[in-house]
């Protein structure tokens, strides 16, 4: 167990209290767990089927916050965006509360194909702007509203993990 809390665990659970950074880091940590196999499989195993369950920051709306995660290339944001813009033809229907891939999926999956228009209501739902998606992501830095969004939502933290830590 102190090997895989020191080669796996001991990173995640430092950063976990960002929100902006959750997505991307979930999905890396689900990866570094799926690739814990080639260690202790048992393990690998056991953690991956629990991560599983609540990889609440790659749901559709919740992934858009790692538009604001300044670790993110502009080519991840670039794809996410072509994502957020594709027509769908369920646009109506509520997004899905979490993550809902099989292991071996997410073992390949990028942040981008988590991205959909269905991402756009996180913005609609904190009362943030979005004319900064029009731009191009290289341009970001310096909209004001993206700047505004961003500094908001790097104040938000992750509630559950604080619950869990205390």
């Amino acid at each position: 167990m102190c090997c895989f809390v020191v080669l796996v665990y001991l990173e995640w659970w430092f950063t976990a209290p960002s929100a902006v950074k959750a997505p991307r880091r979930d999905l890396n940590l689900m990866k570094a767990l799926l690739n814990y196999s080639t260690t202790n499989s048992p393990i690998s195993t056991a953690t991956s089927e629990k991560l599983q369950r609540h990889l609440w920051y790659l749901s559709e709306e919740l992934v858009g916050l790692t538009l604001f995660d300044e670790d993110v290339s502009l080519a991840m944001m670039r794809r996410m965006l072509e994502s957020m813009k594709r027509q769908v033809e369920d646009e109506d229907e509520e997004p899905l509360k979490r993550c809902n891939r099989d292991l071996a999926t997410l073992a390949v999956s990028q942040l981008d194909s988590f991205a959909s228009p269905k991402t756009v209501r996180l913005f609609e739902k904190l009362h943030l702007a979005t004319d900064f998606l029009e731009a191009d992501p290289s341009s970001w830095g310096t909209n004001r509203t993206y700047r505004a969004a961003q500094d908001q939502l790097k104040t938000l933290k992750v509630v559950n993990d604080h619950a869990e830590r205390g």
